[in-house]
């Protein structure tokens, strides 16, 4: 929870330069909870505002699964 508002932080600047494909690398992520989970969602729905879409790079299988649980892997595209 302490660390949960530093992507949408992060973020700004580059919804602020227009980027539409937008590539989250997850590689280094070992928890995630329903903070987490809302800045994602909120990255999302922000990005297809823009006519954009997000990545989700390179998720753990415990990301994974979190994520296919509330049916977000539908949502994004996972490389």
């Amino acid at each position: 929870m302490d660390t949960a508002d530093r992507p949408a932080q992060a973020l700004e600047p580059v919804y602020d330069h227009g980027v539409v494909r937008l590539v989250l690398d997850l590689s280094e992520l070992k928890f995630i909870d329903s903070s987490g989970l809302n800045q994602l969602v909120k990255a999302l729905k922000r990005q297809r505002e823009c006519g954009g879409h997000v990545v989700l790079h390179a998720p753990r299988d415990q990301t994974l699964r979190v994520l296919d649980l509330v049916g977000l892997t539908k949502r994004f595209t996972i490389t």
